[in-house]
């Protein structure tokens, strides 16, 4: 038996792909989970990943989804939707692509050397 304020936390801090295993056998590939006191659907399997990875902008709104920390990331990259996650996205990508990492290198050496 759960605690209904701490619903599957113990269990998936112990064993989390033991924990999604079942809830999958239990339920299919939607389920959800109560999780740090917040109710969390999962969706597993190649059509759900096209659905979150293609398709979630006609139906799902990142900036409701992820609206419990909008206090730490306010306005952040990943609370934006459609064509204003894309503008701000597109500003920041520069910034990940492998040549520009390469270049953080000479500047976080030094520190971890010394740590």
């Amino acid at each position: 038996m759960k605690a209904p304020i701490l619903g599957d936390t113990l269990g998936f801090l112990r064993r989390p792909v033991a924990l999604f295993e079942e809830k999958r056998r239990q339920y299919g590939d939607v389920f959800k989970v109560r999780l740090f006191g917040q109710t969390v659907v999962f969706l597993i399997g190649t059509e759900a990943n096209k659905f979150l990875l293609i398709e979630q902008a006609k139906y799902l709104s990142s900036h409701k989804g992820w609206e419990n920390i909008d206090e730490l990331f306010h306005d952040g990259l990943m609370l934006k939707d459609g064509t204003n996650h894309q503008h701000h996205r597109s500003i920041m990508q520069s910034a990940f692509r492998k040549e520009s990492l390469k270049g953080y290198m000479a500047l976080m050496m030094p520190k971890i050397e010394a740590f």
